[in-house]
């Protein structure tokens, strides 16, 4: 798989599996800027440091913790990064704050934002710290704030009302580490019920 922080040259296709011919880019119809104004909490939900890792991280990664975490950090500002562009495709005068998954209940309480948007994850939630992933539960099922989950954050999401976090392949993640499938790639999705209240305002 190519390495997300690898840089490819302008002048050579991109080889992630995009639909379409192997396009890098997901055709859409244009959105207008219909939300004035919100105030949105983007949470980066990537592993930090070694106060965020399970003894499960600490037992399985041995010498390559740092390195793990150093990949971590490279991924999490793409991350950020992109979630705040589509804000700003969204929102005409979007006012951000960018909080890391542990400081999330404080923030919230700081900043009071109007919806957070959870980042995408990179590591399995049993390397994950367990007081972690605790308090994030605690945090979602109690907020009444509006909340987007992107991939990871999604099942994150999903964790913290006790579902299972399964591999494409129905197994648990500790079952199944290496030559796992995958899933990454744009989808076309089609709004079949524009009264729904998730749309309102887009």
């Amino acid at each position: 798989m190519q390495e997300a922080t690898e840089i490819i040259p302008h002048d050579q296709p991109e080889p992630l599996p995009f639909p379409f011919n192997q396009r890098t880019f997901c055709r859409y119809e244009p959105i207008e800027k219909r939300i004035e104004t919100a105030r949105v909490l983007v949470v980066d939900d990537l592993l930090r440091d070694e106060r965020d890792i399970s003894e499960q991280a600490r037992a399985e990664w041995g010498k390559n913790v740092k390195l793990n975490l150093r990949r971590e950090r490279q991924v999490a500002p793409l991350a950020v990064s992109n979630i705040l562009n589509n804000i700003s495709r969204l929102v005409r005068e979007p006012e951000t704050r960018i909080a890391h998954l542990s400081e999330i209940a404080e923030v919230v309480e700081e900043f009071r934002p109007q919806a957070i948007v959870l980042s995408g994850t990179l590591s399995d939630f049993d390397y994950y710290h367990p007081e972690l992933l605790e308090n994030f539960g605690k945090f979602i099922r109690a907020t009444k704030t509006p909340v987007l989950g992107i991939c990871g954050g999604h099942q994150l999401v999903g964790l913290g009302f006790g579902a299972r976090v399964v591999t494409l392949d129905h197994m648990e993640q500790h079952e199944h580490r290496a030559g796992r499938p995958f899933e990454y790639q744009y989808r076309f999705i089609r709004i079949i019920d524009a009264e729904d209240p998730i749309f309102e305002g887009i």
